[in-house]
């Protein structure tokens, strides 16, 4: 719902694929962290241990941040 309004919107994917449940945004505004253990995934469940970090969410947030800051600078609000 975020997302389609365009609010800034970090979506964490376990062992779904983000193509098929990802948020919708048309503004630049949403990113998807997933990794595709697909490969594995016949040898052994999931595990968040093979999933998206901290370091990587920290990362996605800090990109959205600076989007969100940047469209708001160039629209005139800061």
């Amino acid at each position: 719902m975020a997302a389609a309004v365009g609010c800034p919107t970090l979506a964490i994917f376990g062992p779904s694929d983000p193509a098929v449940s990802r948020p919708y945004g048309t503004k630049g505004q949403v990113v998807a962290l997933w990794h595709d253990l697909a490969a594995v995934a016949d040898e052994r469940p999931f595990t968040w241990e093979e999933g998206v970090t901290v370091a990587e969410a920290v990362t996605a947030v800090d990109e959205l941040l600076r989007r969100a800051k940047t469209a708001v600078s160039q629209q005139g609000r800061l």
